[in-house]
């Protein structure tokens, strides 16, 4: 549902490699959802749970194409990393990390911890 809120005016396209979610659809029934796995734009088949998913040319030459493009949304902002928010202790505060998302005092920040310098 996150990732649907955060299109614009005018809606989009939604690539998703967990699948389409009713309720985020819902939400914004101006954004396409649309299902892929990753491994079929790497130009790998993959065997899941006795089913065979196939690698896709289209897919790979889809993936290859937006890829070249990556460089130039993030420096022309289009794109953004997460913020970050270090939780300091090492791994002593990853518990702390998750107590965090389990209570909901999360919302769209990376949780990065140091384990050295």
């Amino acid at each position: 549902k996150f990732s649907v809120q955060t299109f614009g005016k005018g809606g989009g396209k939604l690539i998703s490699i967990l699948g389409k979610n009713d309720e985020a659809q819902a939400l914004r029934p101006d954004v396409l959802i649309q299902l892929t796995l990753i491994y079929t734009s790497l130009g790998r088949t993959l065997v899941f749970h006795g089913t065979t998913y196939p690698a896709s040319l289209e897919d790979r030459a889809h993936m290859a194409h937006f890829l070249k493009k990556v460089p130039e949304l993030v420096k022309s902002g289009q794109v953004k990393g997460n913020p970050i928010k270090l939780l300091e202790g090492g791994l002593e505060s990853v518990p702390t990390g998750f107590q965090l998302l389990k209570e909901g005092k999360n919302s769209g920040e990376k949780f990065v911890h140091r384990v050295a310098n």
